[in-house]
């Protein structure tokens, strides 16, 4: 099971961070009802463990920063959301001290001189030199991969798609924003921003 949730670290941690933000809003606010606090909170856990248990590094950064986001705009019991961190915090160290490989993963992400923090910083490169040749409108949707292997890959990198193989390479610069920005330009990014930006507002207000 850990194998094929490794296989596709990408699509499940991608998705369980956009479904966990409904599911605590849900969870902690008054209007839900009872059965539905509970049930939210249960798909919160369980989507915490897959995250982790899918090994992607940057759902850890993205993890811990939107727990901060969510505390700071939330405005329910701070007991309940104490508890949930506690939960959340159990979890991570729990991963971390029994399973070798998280603790490999855990000393990548801190290790910034490590080889996949180099080479994400590179395509972070690449990807703002696409934004700046295509600042208006992008690429184009799902153009990076090939835009990236065959004109913007750095002389630097080491992960290389095979000769004549391009959408065997990276598809994604491993940043979500710069990926929208430098496939949509401003025009992506604004229409992102707008409709999640939309999103908080009606859960916060």
């Amino acid at each position: 099971v850990i194998v094929g949730f490794n296989n596709a670290h990408t699509l499940f941690a991608s998705q369980c961070l956009v479904g966990l933000p409904a599911a605590l809003f849900a969870a902690f606010y008054s209007y839900t009802e009872k059965w539905k606090k509970y049930f939210s909170l249960c798909t919160a856990i369980f989507t915490v463990v897959v995250i982790f248990i899918s090994g992607a590094r940057g759902a850890w950064v993205a993890l811990a920063v939107f727990t901060v986001m969510f505390v700071l705009l939330t405005r329910v019991n701070l007991k309940m959301i104490a508890a949930a961190l506690v939960v959340m915090f159990s979890l991570t160290a729990g991963a971390v001290a029994f399973l070798p490989w998280m603790q490999n993963h855990a000393a990548t992400i801190i290790d910034i001189r490590h080889r996949m923090n180099t080479e994400r910083i590179l395509m972070w490169e690449s990807a703002l030199q696409i934004i700046r040749d295509y600042p208006l409108h992008g690429i184009g949707q799902d153009i990076f991969g090939y835009q990236y292997n065959t004109k913007y890959i750095s002389p630097l990198a080491h992960e290389r798609a095979p000769e004549g193989h391009p959408e065997k390479g990276h598809g994604h610069p491993h940043n979500y924003i710069l990926k929208i920005t430098s496939e949509g330009g401003i025009i992506g990014l604004s229409a992102f921003l707008i409709f999640y930006g939309y999103l908080v507002y009606r859960l916060w207000c």
